[in-house]
């Protein structure tokens, strides 16, 4: 919890764990305690987006759910991270229904640039510890369907064993981290590559390379 509003490009992308309210409006929902109330501040917490119906977040997310797995959150506001993603979401399912369906989550907690031209260079191994096991805690409560989705450039991480340089054997050697190991071997082998929803490519090429990979696309 140190890092929260520290820097701006370091801010964590939080969710609400309190399924009463649902809401976030009140910094237990985040599970922060007394004392660290100025944490809340750099936390997302609308609850309504204006001009999203049917998207709730990550606070509506439910177990036997398909996922999508990016690399981090962008430096960039709702709108235009959100813009992009939200239409593919719902038209991935003929029905509509795939705002419902889907838990859109990152790989690393903390905003900041791709796993491109040494950009992330700033993640700490503490950085990746923390993102690692708060995403295991996330398959473990979800329990998504399979396959996982995972933008390529995502798991392009793993074609170079997770940056920094020789942190998963770190990892493997240590026994307090041998189960974040276990689990991105689990994450790479249920997941696949898919097109990031904000690429060049249109959007009916990304819907339906994300249909495909799903086994949806005769459906």
């Amino acid at each position: 919890m140190d890092w929260f509003g520290k820097t701006r490009c370091n801010d964590p992308w939080w969710w609400p764990i309190s399924s009463d309210r649902c809401v976030g409006r009140h910094f237990g929902d985040w599970g922060l305690e007394p004392g660290e109330e100025h944490a809340y501040l750099s936390l997302g917490r609308k609850s309504t987006l204006n001009g999203y119906p049917g998207f709730r977040g990550s606070i509506g997310a439910q177990p036997d759910c398909w996922w999508l797995i990016s690399t981090r959150p962008s430096q960039s506001g709702i709108g235009p991270a959100l813009g992009p993603l939200y239409p593919k979401l719902r038209d991935v399912l003929a029905d509509g229904r795939g705002l419902a369906r889907f838990h859109v989550t990152d790989m690393i907690k903390f905003r900041g640039q791709g796993p491109d031209q040494n950009k992330d260079e700033a993640l700490t191994e503490s950085m990746w510890q923390t993102s690692v096991r708060c995403l295991m805690q996330e398959y473990q409560t979800l329990k998504p369907r399979k396959p996982l989705l995972m933008t390529r450039e995502c798991k392009r991480w793993f074609q170079t064993t997770i940056a920094p340089p020789g942190l998963r054997s770190h990892w493997r050697g240590n026994s307090a981290t041998q189960d974040l190991d276990s689990f991105l071997e689990t994450l790479d082998r249920e997941s696949v590559g898919v097109f990031f929803w904000n690429s060049f490519k249109s959007a009916e090429e990304i819907v339906q390379d994300w249909r495909r990979k799903l086994g949806l696309a005769h459906n």
